[in-house]
């Protein structure tokens, strides 16, 4: 049988016809990318489309569907949360923690065993990201270290490394506490993979997307989370130097 093709880049579709006769082409795990009629550009999966056959964008989905979800509306309720006050946001975080520690048996939802596997299976299909040997990775410095870790150290995925994994602390941004995903977990040794890119010339955080509309709070969530990321001693590798440098020894 003949290996089906993969394209590491999402492939253009103009039509549903166009669509089914790619999928018998190219692997399940491809994916594709088309323009809505309201003129949003979309990408999804090939098991996306198999469980919904039309193509259109999410909001115009949801619209039919008597949502009232949009890009706007979203906007509102983020800084409707920026504008509460401290006292609210302990009121509402109480809530939730009594509300996942019933639900969840876990103060994070992610903690939960159960939870956190079907999140990294849902991370696999997602629509951003680049696909190696069957891993979504969010840049290719991830991709490289990966490759370091199996083929320079001879280590085994999901037995001696685990991938986006939630770190056991929080960080507070200045508003709320977050939950920090790391990119990787080597036995006792937790990494975090940030091109040189998010760093000025003296080390300090630096957002990328400067023409950004909402750069000042990406900004400012960066800067916690580095602060954090460097107080919790979790190592940050930035370049391929970095990365062939790695090793147990050099961790400890």
């Amino acid at each position: 049988m003949k290996a089906k093709l993969f394209s590491a880049e999402p492939i253009s579709v103009q039509s549903i016809p166009q669509f089914y006769q790619l999928i018998n082409i190219y692997r399940i795990d491809q994916n594709y990318q088309f323009n809505c009629s309201c003129g949003r550009s979309q990408i999804i999966s090939t098991s996306y489309f198999k469980k919904r056959p039309v193509l259109k964008c999410n909001v115009c989905k949801r619209k039919e569907n008597g949502n009232s979800w949009t890009p706007e509306t979203a906007k509102k309720k983020k800084l409707k949360w920026l504008n509460k006050t401290e006292s609210e946001i302990k009121t509402i975080k109480e809530k939730a923690y009594k509300t996942n520690l019933s639900k969840y048996g876990n103060a994070a939802p992610l903690a939960n065993p159960e939870i956190h596997k079907k999140w990294r299976t849902s991370m696999k299909s997602s629509q951003k990201g680049y696909v190696y040997e069957g891993y979504r990775f969010d840049s290719k410095l991830e991709i490289n270290f990966y490759k370091h870790l199996k083929e320079d150290l001879g280590l085994v995925p999901e037995v001696d490394f685990q991938m986006q994994v939630l770190y056991p602390s929080q960080y507070f941004d200045g508003k709320v506490y977050r939950n920090t995903i790391v990119d990787f977990k080597v036995k006792d040794c937790w990494i975090e993979l940030k091109g040189k890119q998010f760093f000025d010339k003296k080390g300090n955080a630096q957002w990328v997307w400067k023409n950004n509309k909402d750069y000042n709070y990406w900004q400012n969530r960066w800067e916690h989370k580095l602060s954090f990321l460097r107080k919790e001693n979790i190592k940050i590798l930035s370049s391929i130097e970095d990365i062939k440098n790695w090793n147990f020894k050099a961790a400890e």
